[in-house]
């Protein structure tokens, strides 16, 4: 069952309770509304999009910059369904999902590692393709 999770409460509901949460407009200054909408959570009152928790930060490397961008996914991914949070990696080479996470806290613990490595030039960089993948070591 597909499951969908407010990233500011945690909150979550089923397919057909988020179908039934009420909207508000992505772009709340435009009087057309011809951007979107978005599903408010019935709990906290946040927007799914527009208030989604996040990390980012962008390192300069050996390899050129990188940005480590971890977010709450409003669906649930996993063999279980329970990764509830993923951190990437952009490059001018590609883009790649390094890792999922569970909680929020091991979501935080993961993004540090992942600066904290590129950092310190503590990966090994494979290219294929037109992706980068960076392997922490």
């Amino acid at each position: 069952m597909t499951r969908y999770m407010c990233s500011q409460c945690h909150v979550l509901y089923t397919f057909d309770e988020y179908r039934a949460l009420e909207s508000q407009s992505l772009h709340t200054d435009d009087p057309n509304d011809q951007y979107g909408v978005e599903s408010v959570c019935g709990e906290c009152g946040s927007g799914f999009h527009s208030e989604k928790w996040r990390l980012r930060d962008e390192i300069e490397t050996s390899v050129g910059d990188v940005v480590v961008s971890t977010v709450a996914l409003l669906i649930p991914h996993g063999i279980n369904r329970d990764q509830l949070y993923e951190t990437c990696l952009f490059s001018e080479t590609g883009n790649r999902v390094a890792r999922r996470y569970e909680t929020e806290a091991e979501a935080e613990v993961g993004h540090e590692k992942h600066i904290s490595a590129l950092k310190s030039n503590n990966f090994t960089k494979e290219t294929t393709g037109e992706t980068i993948k960076i392997t922490l070591e």
